[in-house]
């Protein structure tokens, strides 16, 4: 038996010695078995085939689980710059996510050491993300993986085409993601070259390279006449629109606003050449 103290200092009680053993040691006994046996994807011999659960339940915290996924596979793919690409991944969780308690590093890591099947992830990603508009995003944060060091390498670039088959998506819209992603907008394009160059060659060469790329934002050739730029962009933007993720998390609805301000963008800087 063991002698404990309740309520005033001369009421003394018994209490079983197995019964005081469990309230001390079982917590410490529910946490070890949590880290070893329900800490998530580590002890998961599927996570450790590269199999993204098919049943898993689709929030925040897992869909940011899909993403280091792809991320480990995309920058697997070109390790140049690594560090940076690491920098701008931990910048786009925090914009996009900012605020989630996930261990960032621990599954970038597990993803790493067991890469993902695309296939897989593919099929838990297009099961959740009805709209095409929802599902290139995912395509759009890759690319952002990719520019970071100014290419798109091929091996790069196959991942995304592979990806964008998987998820239904077209080699057009693909073009047009990684179009978006290199395309500046009018703020972000005079903030550049004013600072840095104010040569008039340079300042035509930089506005001649990102007519072409507005192009391809709206999925067009040079050969596009106003009307049918004016019709891409209504065809876009019935897709893109910002009110169309409304009920979406508040980083998917910020994430689909900058997407959008490139094709606004895009289709305004068309115009005015055209007008």
């Amino acid at each position: 038996m063991i002698l404990y103290l309740h309520g005033n200092w001369g009421a003394v009680r018994t209490m079983p010695g197995w019964l005081v053993a469990l309230c001390f040691f079982g917590p410490l006994v529910f946490a070890l078995f949590y880290l070893i046996f329900g800490s998530g994807r580590k002890h998961d011999s599927n996570w450790e085939k590269g199999i993204f659960p098919e049943n898993m339940k689709f929030n925040r915290d897992n869909l940011m689980e899909a993403y280091i996924c792809l991320a480990a596979l995309m920058i697997q793919k070109d390790r140049y710059n690594y560090s940076e690409k690491l920098l701008f991944l931990n910048s786009y969780f925090n914009n996009h996510f900012p605020n989630e308690t996930y261990n960032f590093g621990d599954s970038l890591s597990f993803s790493f050491k067991h890469p993902i099947q695309l296939k897989t992830i593919s099929f838990w990603l297009k099961k959740h993300l009805k709209e095409p508009a929802k599902r290139s995003q995912v395509l759009y944060f890759l690319a952002g993986i990719a520019a970071v060091d100014g290419v798109f390498t091929q091996k790069e670039e196959a991942l995304m085409k592979e990806l964008a088959a998987l998820l239904g998506l077209s080699d057009q819209d693909l073009k047009a993601v990684l179009a978006q992603y290199s395309f500046e907008t009018e703020a972000e394009y005079y903030k550049r070259i004013n600072s840095n160059s104010s040569s008039s060659t340079a300042k035509n060469i930089n506005t001649s390279a990102r007519i072409e790329l507005a192009y391809q934002v709206l999925g067009l050739t040079s050969a596009a006449s106003i009307q049918e730029i004016k019709s891409a962009y209504r065809k876009l933007a019935m897709v893109h629109h910002p009110d169309k993720f409304m009920n979406e998390s508040p980083e998917q609805i910020k994430l689909a606003h900058e997407r959008f301000q490139k094709i606004l963008d895009a289709y305004e800087l068309l115009e005015k050449m055209k007008g």
